[in-house]
């Protein structure tokens, strides 16, 4: 599993308008990933899902007997002034 969201982070970064694409996984259960997508605007996630790749993640094989779930969040600007 781990080999093949290394590979999802190489692809997807390549995206045009896709600022990062990177994988965290849980320190207590080693089957729970959370993967964070940031791309420059909203749209961009059309690039993201025509890509190719995406018709393959199927590929990657989640436990069935775990939800997936998908949130969709924006960036907080919090630089210092």
């Amino acid at each position: 599993m781990a080999a093949k969201l290394r590979e999802a982070r190489e692809v997807y970064e390549k995206d045009s308008e896709t600022i990062h694409w990177f994988v965290m996984q849980d320190v207590k259960d080693a089957t729970k990933f959370t993967i964070v997508e940031r791309f420059e605007k909203e749209s961009s996630q059309e690039e993201h899902l025509s890509n190719p790749y995406w018709a393959s993640a199927s590929s990657l094989s989640f436990p069935t007997s775990k939800a997936l779930s998908c949130t969709s969040l924006s960036s907080l600007d919090v630089r210092l002034s």
